[in-house]
């Protein structure tokens, strides 16, 4: 609430949900990590975000734009981050309440489309290193998330059909696209 602090409490927040973390060793404790980036980024999106922010956030989507983004050690993926950053960059009147958010972002806004809609791309095409016959209700988890991501950018891109194909090839596994589009059967 203070405004001295907010900038600081932005960035913790940020910090929380790129923070490399293993898989959990229990079901329970795995929902609970869950449950708690999720309601992180639930508390990020009421944060106010001023021009520093907005920064922050372009800053983070160009490292995965040029592929140079550190990640989370490949074990578990930044889904709800990216899901975030996505919902952030793109949508400046979609799920964020926030004006200054809105007054911030007219002057940059396709660049910030562009940004995001890399992001998106990023995180569609990671591939999760973890055994999901040792972790279930993580990968299952990731695919929930993923699919999440891919809905959003799906309709949000629905006229745009150059970012469509684009969509469907960080979704579709490579082996089997390449045997679709060939004809091999």
């Amino acid at each position: 609430e203070r405004t001295e602090f907010r900038n600081l409490s932005y960035r913790i927040g940020l910090f929380g949900l790129e923070l490399p973390r293993l898989p959990a060793t229990t079901k329970l404790l795995e929902v609970k990590m869950s449950h708690q980036e999720s309601e992180l980024a639930q508390l990020l999106r009421k944060v106010h975000i001023g021009n520093n922010e907005i920064s922050l956030l372009r800053l983070k989507a160009e490292q995965m734009r040029d592929n140079t983004y550190p990640g989370r050690g490949g074990s578990v993926l930044p889904l709800i981050f990216i899901n975030y950053l996505f919902d952030t960059l793109a949508l400046p009147t979609g799920t964020q309440d926030n004006t200054c958010l809105r007054h911030c972002r007219r002057s940059n806004l396709q660049s910030d489309m562009n940004l995001s809609f890399d992001a998106g791309l990023y995180g569609l095409s990671l591939k999760a290193v973890v055994s999901e016959a040792d972790n279930p209700l993580l990968c299952e988890g990731t695919r929930r998330q993923r699919g999440e991501l891919a809905l959003m950018m799906l309709s949000y891109f629905k006229d745009e059909k150059v970012k469509l194909r684009m969509i469907l090839d960080s979704l579709l596994d490579k082996q089997i696209l390449i045997a679709f589009r060939y004809g091999i059967t």
